[in-house]
Formats: C-alpha cells, sequence, structure tokens
C-alpha cells in the first residue's frame, strides 16, 4: 500500500496517519475554532483531515507569522485550539477556554499569498476549498505528488486534496532548496508538479546533469503569468503526458484551465453559458464562479454569493486568445508612465546569459520611483550592466529599462514559489 506522505525520506503510512487521527479527535470534537501555526506537514494534515470530519472552523496561519498577529486573530476569531508543531509520535497544542455560545461553522479560513500588501483572510466552506478534487481522473489515481507549495495557501490545499481523494502519496521537501526538490522527484519517482513559473525555471536550471529525470503524468504551471517560453522549456525537457497551466486564486478558487500548451486562453471562454463566468473590465478580468469564497474577513465579512469578483490581473485579447500581463496593482509609475514589472522580465529572460530574474519598484527621493531588476546569470560575470542597458535599448522604450540593476546569485521566492518584488 502507498504511504500517505513522505517527508524527507521518512514515509508516513494511511495506518499510521489514521491511529494520530483516531488519538485526537475527541480533543477536536471539544473545540469549534481550531488555529493550525505549524509548518510541520503532519500538524496540517491531522487538523485538515479531523477538522473536515468534525465540522469545525479552521484557520490556517503561514509559518512565518509572526506571535502577534497569532495572538491578534486568536482574540478576534474566539480560537480555543491551537496546534503547533509536531510529527508523528506527538502533536503540539493549546486548549483555550470553549465559548458554547459559539455555533460550530464547518468552514476554511485561508490567508491570501500575495507577494505585495498585507494578506487577507478568506472564508471557504469545505466544499468549495476542495472542488478541484473532483477534476482527478482515473489515470491520476494512486500516483506521487511533489508538495511545491505551502499547505497553508490555496494552491497547497488543492494538492492536499486532490492527493488524499485520489490515493496519492504526497512527497514534501523540508529543506525546499531546489538540488533537494531534484533529489526527492527523482528519488521517489515523482508522477505530478505542479508548480509557479518561477518556481518551474529554478528547478529545471538546478537538476543536475545525469540524475534521471522522471516522466510525468502531470505538469501543471500557474501563480504566475505564464509565457509560451515556459510552456516550451517544461515541455521540452519533463515531456510530461499532460501539460496544463491554470489560472486559480484564494479568492475565486480554480477557473481556468488550459491543456493546449498555448500561452492564455481561448476567447471563447467568454461566455455567459459557461458555468463558471468572466467579463473584461478595463483590462481586468472579473469572475463569477460556483468555488468562490464565502466571504473575505478584511472587507466586512460579507457575503459574495451574488457578485462578481474582481481578480486584479490584468488581460490583453490578441489574435483570439486572452493573455495575462501582471497585476493591477504591481504596476510602476516611472515619470507618469505605467510598467508592468513581467512585461519586462519577459524580455530579459530571452537573453541567454539571463537565469532568472526578479523586476521591482525602488523608491527615489529625487524622481520618486526608478525601475529596478535582480538577475541571476548563467555564467559569472558573463554579461555587463552597460552591454545590457545597451542591447535592452533596441528592445524597451526608456521608461521601461531598469535603472538600477545588479547581478546576484539567486532571487527571492516565497513559500508558494512566487517573486517577491521588493
Amino acid at each position: 500500500m502507498m504511504p500517505e506522505f513522505i517527508i524527507g525520506d521518512e514515509k508516513v503510512s494511511r495506518q499510521a496517519l489514521n491511529q494520530l487521527l483516531d488519538r485526537y479527535l475527541p480533543i477536536f470534537e471539544r473545540h469549534r475554532n481550531i488555529l493550525v501555526h505549524s509548518g510541520q506537514p503532519i500538524s496540517q494534515n491531522v487538523s485538515l483531515h479531523l477538522c473536515e470530519k468534525t465540522g469545525n472552523a479552521l484557520f490556517l496561519c503561514p509559518a512565518y507569522f509572526k506571535p502577534a498577529q497569532i495572538d491578534e486573530i486568536i482574540a478576534q476569531h474566539h480560537i480555543d485550539l491551537c496546534i503547533y508543531d509536531g510529527d508523528i509520535e506527538h502533536i503540539q497544542y493549546h486548549e483555550l477556554e470553549v465559548s458554547h455560545a459559539v455555533q460550530r461553522d464547518p468552514a476554511i479560513y485561508v490567508f491570501t499569498t500575495g507577494t505585495t500588501g498585507m494578506p487577507k483572510l478568506i472564508k471557504h466552506s469545505w466544499e468549495t476549498i476542495s472542488v478541484s478534487s473532483r477534476a482527478v481522473g482515473k489515470r491520476l489515481q494512486e500516483k506521487m505528488w511533489l508538495m511545491s507549495y505551502a499547505t497553508t495557501g490555496y494552491a497547497g490545499l488543492q494538492i492536499f486534496f486532490s492527493a488524499t481523494r485520489s490515493n496519492g502519496t504526497i512527497v514534501y521537501v523540508p529543506q525546499g532548496s531546489f538540488p533537494a526538490y531534484c533529489e526527492s522527484i527523482s528519488k521517489h519517482d515523482v508522477n505530478i508538479i505542479s508548480g509557479t513559473p518561477t518556481f518551474w525555471r529554478l528547478l529545471i536550471n538546478a537538476w543536475p546533469q545525469g540524475l534521471p529525470k522522471p516522466r510525468l503524468e502531470q505538469a501543471t504551471i500557474g501563480g504566475e503569468v505564464v509565457t509560451q517560453d515556459i510552456l516550451d522549456v517544461v515541455d521540452q525537457f519533463f515531456q510530461p503526458i499532460n501539460l496544463t497551466h491554470i489560472y486559480a486564486s484564494t479568492e475565486v478558487g480554480t477557473v481556468i484551465i488550459v491543456s493546449d500548451k498555448k500561452a492564455g486562453f481561448p476567447a471563447s471562454y467568454i461566455d455567459p453559458e459557461r458555468v463558471i463566468k468572466f467579463r473584461v473590465v478595463e483590462d481586468v478580468l472579473e469572475v463569477s464562479s460556483p468555488s468562490r469564497m464565502k466571504s473575505q474577513v478584511r472587507m466586512g465579512n460579507f457575503e459574495v454569493s451574488d457578485v462578481w469578483i474582481s481578480t486584479g490581473d490584468l488581460v490583453q485579447l490578441r489574435d483570439g486568445r486572452y493573455f495575462f500581463c501582471g497585476r493591477r496593482d504591481g504596476r510602476v509609475n516611472i515619470g507618469g508612465s505605467k510598467v508592468l514589472p513581467e512585461e519586462v522580465e519577459g524580455v530579459l529572460l530571452r537573453f541567454e546569459q539571463v537565469k532568472e530574474c526578479v523586476v521591482y519598484e525602488k523608491k527615489s527621493p529625487i524622481v520618486g520611483s526608478l525601475l529596478a531588476v535582480d538577475i541571476v546569470l548563467t555564467r559569472e560575470k558573463s554579461l555587463s550592466i552597460e552591454k545590457l542597458k545597451k542591447e535592452l535599448s533596441v528592445l524597451l522604450p526608456s521608461y521601461k529599462i531598469p535603472q538600477y540593476i545588479r547581478f546576484v546569485k539567486e532571487i527571492v521566492i516565497s513559500e508558494n514559489g512566487k517573486k517577491i518584488r521588493k
């Protein structure tokens, strides 16, 4: 029998997990609102399984949240059980006084994983948070899934539910380094990988020569702008049986799945007869979907059952397809002109010397804002700043050329594989 999940080299069987669930079920049953603040897969797995079973409200907090943030959530949301780190032998927890006036609310609360601004707390039902797991066909039953996201976020939860409900095994890589990802994927013969374009690019760049590559049953790309070049690179490197790119967010759920190996999505998706409905308002995609959030806590806990949700993502129609361009609130104002960092990154990644890059805004006391970029080179000192700026001047207008350029050994990414724009 396949293990429930693998953490590094430790295999946790379904029997061992079930024993753990039986042990902690009585504790979960006498509480209402459960908070999880742990980076450990076992604590997260136990809490997800038991809260769904008992009909409790589960608040999933990113591991990087500070104690003061956790205390605020506990106070605001009547938390009466806190789950912390643990292993297969013992899970750390702290019981608070149960308020019997608080009714059970079978819901899961997830924080958004954007790289700018304060995280928003989003309420989902257990049904809407796990709806994507219904799309896992027979071909993907009993497979090995890589967990490349934090399980506390929306994307990680999609892997969790899809894997567990298809009798699959989740492979966790505790170190989080890309050489460790490569080793685990090869060692455990992972069949299914989902990740951001940044994650895929860094994974492929880190793959050691001579290390066997698995033949993937499914490769999925999402979370950032998906361009044709990254689709082609993943397809050529891993040769997956099925390659898709998706559009999903904590607020709207998983709403776009494209499997034709082309960037963007067909304009025919903008069809009022579809179950998931789309419209474009001032170049921003808006969505109405059955898998959308129930409410957004920081906006007054309003119900959203009958409203369109603005995604904040800019799209452009070209040749019968809509292409994602970047975030509306991610544009940088350079001398009165708006610049999308993703557009500049796309041009930079055409250079063979550029392995990866991140474009961001750098404040200036003189001109207000400068466009900046951190670049990881394929070979050390293989490109000078002067030469780069000269070549960019042919490809971009002057206001889109980064004025602050530095070469770095690596770029910083979030726990969900997204670039962090400083």
